[in-house]
């Protein structure tokens, strides 16, 4: 791992990651730097396209770069070749690693839409672990947790002397204010398909009456 990070490092210093970075942005694949780098790898899956990865066999086999994977790319839905679509098909099929990986994508700061969630399930066949998911009490206290995430607004530096300076500020505090107000309706969205707990009321309910909710 130490020597990988050491290659990566010389492989930036060199200058390799800038035409890297062109080709990717330009939507050609890169190839690994010499030995597969889980550094390299994360960079890759910061972009919008991920087919760079589908020549990264090894890190397509590791689940924990994977799930760590999940927690960071961009919202899978807006992605263009998706790095799950890479995954070691062996891999897919681990029990313990789809419900691992599907908890990253609940968890993903860039995924904060019922939309978003639906399309991972249903593109990729999560149905039976979103459903378990759905129903653990404890995960749901993890999502719960994202509540009141925001994006930090910006500091202020108007000096008074350009008009324009201020209009550009106010505009972009908005534009966060409005983009953190989606954020947490959506998460809200997402919470509101968890299993509801039982409270007092449901169970003095269910006692009179023989109802459950």
């Amino acid at each position: 791992m130490i020597e990988e990070r050491v290659r990566f490092e010389k492989f930036v210093e060199s200058g390799g990651f800038k035409r890297a970075n062109k080709n990717i942005i330009a939507g050609r694949a890169v190839k690994p730097c010499g030995r597969e780098c889980e550094d390299y790898g994360y960079k890759i899956v910061e972009y919008f396209d991920h087919k760079s990865l589908e020549n990264f066999k090894n890190l397509m086999d590791n689940s924990e770069f994977l799930i760590r994977c999940a927690s960071i790319s961009p919202n899978p839905k807006d992605c263009t070749n998706y790095f799950y679509n890479f995954v070691n098909e062996n891999l897919k099929r681990n029990k313990s690693f789809r419900m691992e990986f599907l908890k990253a994508i609940y968890l993903n700061d860039n995924v904060y839409t019922l939309e978003s969630i639906n399309w991972f399930v249903e593109t990729f066949g999560y149905e039976r672990e979103n459903t378990k998911l759905l129903n653990d009490p404890e995960f749901k206290k993890c999502f719960e947790a994202r509540l009141g995430e925001c994006i930090a607004y910006p500091q202020y530096h108007y000096d008074g002397q350009v008009k324009k300076n201020l209009t550009t500020y106010k505009k972009l505090r908005n534009d966060i204010k409005i983009l953190n107000q989606n954020r947490e309706d959506g998460l809200r969205e997402i919470l509101s398909t968890f299993k509801r707990e039982k409270t007092e009321s449901d169970i003095i309910d269910e006692w009179l009456f023989g109802t459950s909710c």
